[in-house]
């Protein structure tokens, strides 16, 4: 959307834009040398792999695979719908690239294909859910005519869940909520 309103072009025109770039994936000895060069040059950084899919609505999914510590693109892919064979085909990639300094820990929207790949192709690492996500889970709770006032308290409540940095924190605020 930032990039819709930042060229103003619609959705359809940026969509024929990217196109070209979905025809050619990296491969993984691509890859590898992009990797070995921005994430493995300090071995010893712990880094963290955030993964998504963005939803081209009949196009597909692009599913994106992410250093989030130091915010840079690893991996894309372009499948029909982000289902498990699709992040499967992706980690049989992904895995040899990262597997000299896997990640500690991941960061998801949760959804079923991701979770379980996850658990299955990486050694046990905490996984986390992504907090964009959370929020916009938590605001389907509210109808469109919902009142004012309790989604503005909502959304003050809602934004220290980002502020959290501590066990101690965590148990206060579901206790006040």
């Amino acid at each position: 959307m930032a990039l819709i309103e930042e060229i103003s072009l619609s959705r359809k025109s940026i969509w024929r834009r990217f196109k070209p770039f979905f025809n050619y994936q990296p491969t993984s000895s691509d890859s590898l040398f992009l990797i070995d060069k921005m994430v493995n040059e300090k071995s010893s950084v712990p880094w963290v792999l955030g993964i998504d899919g963005k939803w081209l609505h009949r196009k597909g999914v692009v599913m994106i695979y992410r250093d989030v510590t130091k915010k840079i693109n690893l991996f894309w892919s372009f499948h029909l719908s982000e289902s498990y064979e699709a992040i499967e085909k992706d980690f049989e990639r992904i895995l040899p690239i990262v597997k000299n300094n896997p990640p500690v820990g991941v960061v998801t929207d949760w959804k079923g294909a991701l979770v379980s790949a996850v658990n299955m192709f990486l050694p046990p690492i905490p996984h986390q859910r992504c907090l964009s996500h959370v929020k916009r889970s938590l605001m389907r709770f509210f109808a469109i005519k919902e009142s004012i006032l309790a989604k503005k308290e909502f959304k003050v409540n809602g934004q220290k869940i980002f502020k959290i940095k501590k066990l101690k924190e965590k148990i206060l605020l579901e206790k006040r909520l």
